[in-house]
């Protein structure tokens, strides 16, 4: 959300970057459908249509890999989806909205990262 908000931010690079195919997008039908139902909202104002050119292309775009189910209680349970599709798919780093909701320490090897953290790690 932040990178469509805000497309000069760090997390705008990621989105950006992504779509370039610089590094792969880990995905499930839960990211897709959360994405889906927080895009619609109204306090948001994108266009329908809009909203499906991007989420079919983050379909076309995304590594869909079976997931690894945790036993964690987050703050959010939605984030639960994003947590296990990256210890699933053994990914180096998730950068999450919201980095408080998430464990300190990695988990399976996957570290939390902020927009900017992984950026300086992937360069520009």
């Amino acid at each position: 959300m932040s990178g469509l908000l805000k497309p000069s931010s760090w997390s705008g690079k990621i989105l950006e970057l992504a779509f370039w195919g610089v590094f792969e997008i880990c995905l499930d039908a839960r990211i897709l459908q959360d994405y889906r139902e927080v895009l619609h909202r109204p306090k948001f104002g994108f266009d329908s249509d809009q909203i499906e050119v991007l989420l079919n292309g983050l379909e076309d775009l995304g590594l869909w890999l079976p997931i690894q189910a945790l036993n964690l209680d987050l703050p959010d349970k939605d984030d639960l989806a994003f947590l296990e599709v990256a210890v699933g798919a053994q990914t180096h780093f998730l950068v999450p909205g919201t980095i408080r909701h998430f464990p300190e320490s990695p988990l399976a090897g996957t570290r939390i990262l902020e927009p900017r953290q992984f950026i300086e790690r992937v360069g520009d």
